[in-house]
């Protein structure tokens, strides 16, 4: 099974992708930690003196690894990357990337918390929004109701497949 779940920063992705790897054996990559390796990669020596306070930046640099997300010009590109030892991507940011990916999932989830009154994110960071999704998963209480929700999202769609 081969899942997507995205949303905003702090709305759950992650929780939501963590749980159903855990609870289910899945293997979850997420993106922003496929995008750091990939600009890792790319970064001149020294720039960070590792992997992991390069990855621990990621939060000053949203609009520049969106931007890196929109260039596009990767091969394989991140989510393609993710998905060869992954079942779950959680973080995709841009709208004509999860277009051009979505037939890589048997299912995609948008997780939303507005209601908790969490903002959304910045066009300049994130431009892509619950529509086209196949599940919108509103986490709007505690964290045994999301659990509650993802078991229920899971079962149903592992009846589908």
């Amino acid at each position: 099974m081969k899942i997507e779940v995205n949303g905003w920063a702090r709305h759950g992705k992650d929780t939501v992708g963590d749980y159903f790897a855990d609870k289910y054996g899945l293997r979850k990559n997420n993106a922003s930690f496929v995008i750091c390796e990939m600009l890792f990669e790319l970064l001149p020596t020294g720039w960070y003196k590792d992997f992991d306070e390069c990855y621990a930046d990621r939060v000053n640099h949203r609009q520049g690894w969106f931007n890196f997300i929109v260039d596009g010009n990767h091969n394989p590109t991140q989510v393609e990357r993710a998905m060869i030892d992954g079942d779950i991507f959680t973080g995709e940011r841009h709208r004509e990337s999860f277009e051009r990916h979505k037939h890589l999932f048997d299912v995609t989830i948008w997780v939303d918390s507005s209601s908790r009154g969490i903002p959304p994110e910045a066009l300049e960071s994130c431009d892509l929004t619950s529509e086209g999704h196949d599940i919108i998963l509103l986490n709007d209480g505690t964290l045994e109701e999301l659990y509650d929700s993802c078991d229920s999202i899971y079962n149903k769609i592992g009846k589908t497949l």
